[in-house]
């Protein structure tokens, strides 16, 4: 409408919580939980995980980006794990 050709965008909604449904939904998936991306759920929040937690019977844990943030949240998934 304006007649600018020097500009463009490119939009990629992606929602986590359909990703995670279609992985869990595949027939030889053997993924037993999830790191979730701290800085995702701080914009989303985490209303959207517990009830996939609930359906597929695995752990999904909020971490950072930085190792000991990566090194917890695994450390949390392994005693989610492990607790059943």
């Amino acid at each position: 409408r304006l007649g600018i050709e020097n500009f463009s965008l490119l939009v990629s909604h992606v929602l986590v919580p359909p990703a995670i449904a279609a992985i869990m939904e595949s027939p030889t998936c053997r993924v037993q939980a999830f790191l979730a991306a701290g800085h995702v759920c701080w914009v989303m929040g985490t209303d959207e995980y517990p009830p996939l937690c609930d359906k597929y019977g695995i752990p999904i844990v909020v971490t950072g980006f930085e190792p000991l943030d990566i090194l917890e949240g695994i450390r949390r998934t392994v005693l989610q794990l492990e607790s059943g």
